[in-house]
């Protein structure tokens, strides 16, 4: 059976696999890791999926254990508690919550878009985040966590905040 070599939430791990397994099988079965979930594997249309590959976004039921041979990957479990926590409640707040499926998908990539700065653009919030999650005001919790563009209970800017500004920012994916 052959084996991959790659960084696990900063651990490094040697995980045994069979041919034709996609790495969210991998991760859930051979790892024990249970935060990526399997909506349309091996579709690639939802994000439920979604882990980070050396700091990049991915979907892993579209990733080979192969293609991840010595780089790092983290899921959920290895975002910082922190950032998991302060998320969490951005999303509350936002009211951008559903039934918690997608969840862990969407913190992880609204993780890497706070890592990178990618949270003052609000279209490529929307499409990256809130699109995966079918809508609405899911988007918002990235942006509220960093402070940008977040809006009160009452839809208006939020008191305190930075308006949106059109400005270069960091290509978000």
């Amino acid at each position: 059976m052959p084996k991959a070599k790659f960084n696990l939430n900063g651990k490094p791990v040697e995980v045994p696999y069979e041919p034709g397994m996609h790495m969210l099988e991998v991760l859930r079965e051979e790892c024990g890791i249970v935060s990526p979930k399997n909506g349309c594997a091996p579709e690639g249309t939802c994000g439920c999926c979604a882990i980070l590959i050396d700091g990049r976004p991915v979907l892993s039921c579209l990733r080979k254990p192969e293609q991840i041979e010595g780089r790092d990957v983290v899921t959920l479990e290895g975002v910082p508690e922190e950032m998991r926590d302060v998320l969490g409640k951005a999303f509350v707040l936002e009211g951008g919550v559903q039934c918690g499926f997608c969840i862990p998908g969407i913190v992880v990539r609204a993780s890497s878009m706070l890592q990178q700065g990618c949270t003052g653009d609000r279209e490529a919030v929307d499409r990256s985040v809130a699109l995966r999650a079918g809508g609405g005001t899911v988007g918002r919790g990235p942006r509220r966590y960093s402070g940008v563009g977040a809006t009160s209970a009452s839809g208006g800017a939020s008191p305190n905040k930075t308006p949106m500004r059109a400005k270069a920012t960091p290509v978000c994916r």
